[in-house]
């Protein structure tokens, strides 16, 4: 709904006119649209397009503002003035989704994930994508790399999935089976199209740490909305 100001009811059950204000102004959402015009050679440039406009529309940076007595000049030549804190571009198609540190040892739990589906229009852009963890930060070094489920929660070689009644698996069959594994030697990670994966950065190369981060409760971070959605599908198609 964009205009939250009724004049008369609209019988969904509150009993009155939907009347929200702030400030004593109706409240409108206001939002954007943008228009893509492609022609039939241009649909993998457009298709490139759209995703990173979705991408640049969503993660806007914020902008802080405060005041100061320096001079332009001296502002100029005063310290750095920009930052980067990849050492190289990751690909078009593959976009870092979380970067949080986990805890108080400087443990950092790193989300990638693929922007394109294999039957988009993509061009190259739908094909697998390659990221090298090791080369990828300027300041931050990890001594082990450890691929967790998608709620960071557990590692995933621990994971293991519910068998339900079927056809296929009767009551006498084993309850539960493990996650079948991808290929991760501790640095190179492979995206598929429209895959997420997640792992996390220690600072301290140690098999038993891992496994101490996914017992505390107090590690379990909430998702955001948009990565709950994208769980519950996997659990219903049983990739997760």
């Amino acid at each position: 709904m964009v205009h939250r100001r009724l004049l008369g009811r609209d019988l969904r059950g509150v009993g009155e006119a939907l009347n929200e204000t702030a400030f004593e102004v109706g409240l409108v959402v206001n939002g954007k649209h943008f228009i893509c015009i492609e022609t039939d050679q241009e649909q993998d440039a457009v298709q490139w397009m759209r995703r990173t406009m979705q991408e640049k529309s969503f993660l806007q940076p914020s902008l802080f503002f405060f005041p100061t007595e320096q001079t332009k000049e001296n502002w100029l030549n005063d310290g750095q003035k920009s930052y980067g804190a990849l050492k190289q571009d990751l690909p078009d198609n593959v976009n870092i989704l979380t970067l949080e540190q986990w805890n108080d040892q400087g443990d950092v739990l790193l989300r990638l994930e693929h922007l394109y589906d294999k039957d988009d229009a993509g061009g190259t852009m739908t094909e697998p994508a390659t990221v090298n963890l090791s080369e990828l930060f300027t300041e931050f070094v990890y001594a082990e790399a450890v691929e967790m489920t998608l709620g960071g929660n557990m590692e995933l070689d621990d994971m293991e999935r519910l068998h339900w009644t079927s056809a296929k698996y009767s009551h006498s069959h084993k309850g539960t089976h493990a996650m079948k594994q991808r290929e991760f030697d501790g640095s190179t990670v492979e995206l598929q199209p429209m895959e997420i994966r997640t792992f996390m950065l220690l600072k301290e190369a140690s098999k038993s740490r891992a496994q101490e981060l996914v017992s505390s409760a107090d590690n379990l971070q909430p998702l955001n909305s948009y990565a709950g959605l994208i769980i519950s599908f996997l659990l219903m198609t049983n990739i997760l």
